[in-house]
């Protein structure tokens, strides 16, 4: 008799991914049916497709920071995306799919490869790349607040800045070979007489440095020499006993100045000298005495090559002026206390 057989999926019909149950009934003239089934699997072996660009498609940049545009599609959905930038030496982590994502470049100069890794969720791997040249400057340095001569009563706020289109990693800064911060007070009082060299460094995440470095010069006038003894004064560097008679060979050395005297000037100030040196280490500290002796002999110098050594700007006069103020403050809160710097050790002084 005859059996009819019919299934419960045609012929030549489409399945979906995964399992689908199939089921085969064969029914003879009696109306008896026996029904079997079996499993039909499709598994997805397609891999995503798509593209990347980089920066929209810029072909150079001067910055590490790449902007990474991603388009991908597949037929049972996206997964989880991983990039390499040493042609798939190394891979980033895996990380759920996104159409953006920022990588740093890891060149400095030429060509950056970036290739992407999409899944889908079947685990099948696709991939697509873009290149662009990376043509980063090294960082440019500025330094300001520096003056190119500066008098011993002078002082200035040394400020650098560092600018790079990519990271910087480190910056440092010296004055005459030891470290100075950012925005420090240059005094003046503290130097020797003579040139000084700020040199400040700085270095990006490529490794590319620059170095910029500035010199500066240190000279006395007979002004802030006077203002400088008083200072001291003030400090406890010297003796409040030996102002005056500093100040009279400076004041001395001015007048004959005034009166276009040289030789008496010079006269004058080798006079001081001779007191600094007598009096180093025991009512005059020795590093003052030192740059005091210093700025002297700087000063004369100038003065035997015919420099004009004539303090005219009102900064020196202000600040001549504000030390004096500064100084005879000081004596009077301290009247009491004069009578026993005598009796002190200077050596222990700085």
């Amino acid at each position: 008799s005859a059996v009819t057989i019919t299934y419960t999926r045609l012929s030549g019909a489409l399945f979906p991914l995964g399992s689908t149950s199939v089921s085969v009934t064969a029914t003879d003239a009696a109306g008896n049916a026996t029904t079997k089934s079996f499993l039909v699997t499709v598994r997805d072996t397609t891999a995503p497709v798509g593209t990347i660009t980089i920066d929209g498609g810029a072909a150079t940049t001067a910055s590490s920071a790449l902007a990474i545009s991603l388009s991908f599609s597949d037929a049972v959905g996206l997964a989880q995306m991983r990039f390499s930038l040493d042609g798939g030496a190394t891979w980033t982590a895996w990380e759920t799919y996104a159409t953006t994502k920022m990588l740093t470049a890891t060149v400095s100069g030429g060509s950056q490869l970036v290739i992407a890794q999409v899944s889908d969720s079947a685990g099948n791997i696709g991939s697509a790349r873009d290149d662009i040249v990376v043509a980063s400057a090294p960082p440019v340095i500025t330094i300001s607040g520096v003056v190119s001569a500066c008098d011993v009563c002078q002082s200035f706020i040394f400020v650098y800045g560092v600018a790079s289109s990519v990271r910087v990693i480190g910056t440092a800064a010296t004055l005459d070979g030891a470290a100075i911060a950012n925005n420090t007070v240059v005094d003046g009082f503290y130097l020797a007489a003579g040139a000084h060299t700020l040199v400040v460094t700085a270095t990006d995440e490529f490794g590319k440095t620059t170095i910029k470095s500035l010199v500066f010069e240190v000279h006395a006038t007979i002004e802030c020499l006077i203002a400088a003894v008083k200072r001291a004064v003030s400090l406890g560097l010297v003796a409040a006993e030996q102002e005056q008679p500093l100040l009279a060979k400076l004041e001395a050395a001015k007048a004959s100045r005034d009166r276009g005297n040289t030789t008496p000037e010079i006269n004058q100030l080798q006079a001081f000298i001779h007191d600094l040196a007598a009096q180093r280490g025991k009512k005059i500290v020795p590093s003052f005495a030192d740059r005091a002796t210093g700025w002297t002999l700087d000063l004369i110098n100038r003065i035997q090559s015919g420099v004009s050594t004539v303090a005219t700007t009102r900064a020196f006069s202000a600040l001549a002026s504000t030390a004096t103020a500064k100084a005879k403050t000081k004596t009077k809160q301290t009247t009491k206390a004069a009578a026993k710097i005598r009796t002190k050790t200077w050596a222990g002084r700085h």
